[in-house]
C-alpha cells in the first residue's frame, strides 16, 4: 500500500514539473551586444560585450573578413581594426535548438 501511494505521488510530481516546463515554453536565445570604444578619441580598439540571453554558444563575425570566433555568453572581446571604415559586426547566439542573430554597423576612425 505504501509503495503504491509513493508511486502515485511520484507520478503526480513528474506531471506537475512537466507542465511547468511546457507553460514556461522553450528558452529562445536572444543575441545582443554592447560596444565600447578604446577610451580615447581616434582609437581603433573596440570592446564588445556579449549581453545575449539564454545562449549556450555564441559566434562573432567582426566584419574584417578574418572569419568567425566562438565564445561563451557574457564575455568581453577586444578587437583592433587596422583600417578606418564601416564594418558590420554580427553575433549569433545558439541555445536549446534555436538561434538568434544580431548585427550592428560600426564606424572606425583613427590614427
Amino acid at each position: 500500500m505504501k509503495q503504491m501511494l509513493l508511486a502515485i505521488t511520484c507520478i503526480l510530481l513528474l506531471n506537475v514539473s512537466c507542465k511547468k516546463e511546457e507553460e514556461d515554453g522553450p528558452k529562445y536565445p536572444t543575441a545582443q551586444f554592447k560596444i565600447y570604444d578604446g577610451g580615447f578619441e581616434g582609437s581603433r580598439e573596440i570592446t564588445f560585450e556579449n549581453t545575449s540571453k539564454n545562449a549556450i554558444q555564441c559566434i562573432w563575425d567582426f566584419g574584417q573578413g578574418g572569419g568567425i570566433e566562438p565564445q561563451g555568453p557574457d564575455i568581453l572581446k577586444k578587437k583592433w581594426y587596422n583600417k578606418e571604415g564601416t564594418y558590420t559586426v554580427i553575433l549569433k547566439a545558439y541555445g536549446y535548438g534555436y538561434e538568434s542573430t544580431y548585427s550592428q554597423q560600426i564606424v572606425v576612425k583613427g590614427k
